[in-house]
């Protein structure tokens, strides 16, 4: 009996370890960059970069150890994603909500879009009330998509968030509206579940609006999010303080040797 569950609990161990292995291995997707023509990226847990490479199904994995907190990338940053083919669809104006919400006719049917990878100051709000330059950014939006001659919604990979809202870039008159919001200060990049295509060139204008200090970036106490893990003169910047790279970076190579070393300890009570 106890024979059994000693080789019940190893079984499960080493399900467990193999489970983790293929886990650890995946990369978190937002993360991937292009540095002079190489992948890298970091798991969902931290920031420690590694060589990345991408999987028959589009995901992608770590090559190799980790290459620290303090990896910078030498040379010219890219986005991966920069030149792929998005779906693109007319629309036309059918309400405004507030600065990065509106709803659109899309081939008939009145769709509610969250727009894509930005985040406005609140107008109304249950906790938060009405946020400083929520008013601006709800009165710009709206002013453009009412007065656009033509609308047009690219999608990315993901079309829809949790809530059930249509995700996407919003083109007025050929301008992307997410580009405009966080150039003069009224919004800020977040909510970044994926490789999305302007990505990058909206962390670009971040930087430049932060250093004039535009609109929501007057607060001087004020926090970069996810841009914060890209700097403008092309190197990564890790958000990790120094006392993280101490931390132990279980690689593939350290768990593979554990899921060995549990392998061998369960033959070997098979055995007896």
């Amino acid at each position: 009996m106890k024979k059994k569950i000693v080789l019940l609990v190893l079984l499960i161990c080493l399900v467990n370890i193999i489970k983790l292995d293929a886990s650890t291995g995946l990369l978190k997707s937002a993360s991937i960059i292009e540095c002079d023509g190489k992948l890298y990226g970091f798991h969902s847990s931290d920031n420690h970069y590694h060589l990345a490479e991408k999987t028959e199904d589009g995901k992608y994995k770590a090559v190799g150890d980790s290459l620290g907190t303090t990896w910078t990338c030498p040379g010219t940053i890219k986005n991966p994603n920069r030149d792929k083919e998005l779906e693109k669809v007319s629309a036309t104006f059918v309400k405004c909500v507030d600065g990065d919400t509106a709803i659109f006719n899309v081939e008939g049917v009145e769709t509610k879009f969250r727009f894509l990878a930005v985040d406005t100051p609140e107008t109304v709000h249950p906790t938060k009330g009405e946020e400083a330059y929520g008013k601006n950014a709800s009165d710009y939006t709206c002013n453009k998509i009412k007065n656009a001659s033509t609308i047009e919604i690219e999608y990315e990979d993901s079309k829809t968030d949790k809530y059930g809202r249509s995700l996407g870039w919003i083109w007025t008159d050929g301008s992307l509206l997410q580009k405009e919001l966080i150039e003069i200060g009224y919004a800020e990049v977040a909510y970044i579940y994926g490789n999305y295509k302007y990505t990058q060139e909206l962390c670009e204008t971040q930087s430049i609006s932060i250093e004039n200090k535009k609109g929501i970036w007057k607060d001087e106490k004020r926090k970069e999010g996810y841009c914060s893990t890209l700097k403008n003169d092309n190197k990564v910047a890790l958000k990790k303080e120094t006392k993280n790279e101490e931390k132990k970076d279980f690689t593939l190579e350290t768990i593979g040797t554990i899921s060995l070393a549990l392998l061998i300890l369960f033959l070997k009570v098979l055995k007896k």
